[in-house]
């Protein structure tokens, strides 16, 4: 694994490297190699991570991408949502403080409210760690033992003992 950078939380930057991105669907699949997990981010999340280029600071990235939102609440949002990009290893850098304490579920249901109210939609983000190759296969391999031709990719058991 290389080397980690740290990177000024202020003006966040999203993480490149050992990931494969894919945009499906107006939601953004993104596969850490090296943690197997993937994340989908919504179309808010999504925008937001697309412009974390190390150039941007939270205010900029808040009238960019929310500029119908009051500047505070809007401000909130962006570190909330970073927060959970953070929190998945999608930015660079490993030894930030958090934006915003995630804890505060009254705070996130106000953030949510209000950009309900204002017609955003609120960054999202689900992520799932994938299975690994082993568990991926779901039929027996050839050559490996078997007990019924169900059990086999190739569909034949030969004597019960092993796929064909």
């Amino acid at each position: 694994m290389g080397e980690r950078t740290k990177s000024d939380p202020e003006r966040p930057k999203a993480r490149n490297k050992d990931l494969l991105v894919e945009e499906m669907a107006g939601e953004l699949l993104i596969y850490d190699i090296t943690t197997d997990k993937a994340h989908c981010l919504n179309q808010s999340a999504a925008a937001l991570w697309k412009h974390c280029d190390g150039t941007r600071s939270v205010p900029e990235l808040r009238r960019h991408l929310f500029p119908g939102l009051a500047s505070d609440t809007g401000e909130q949002l962006v570190k909330a949502c970073l927060e959970r990009l953070r929190r998945r290893r999608l930015l660079e850098g490993e030894d930030q403080r958090p934006l915003v304490d995630l804890s505060r579920r009254e705070i996130l249901r106000k953030l949510v409210l209000a950009a309900t109210a204002a017609g955003i939609i609120t960054p999202l983000i689900s992520t799932v760690i994938a299975p690994t190759p082993a568990y991926a296969v779901s039929c027996v391999l050839s050559g490996q033992p078997c007990s019924s031709s169900a059990e086999c990719c190739s569909g034949v058991c030969i004597n019960r003992v092993v796929c064909l």
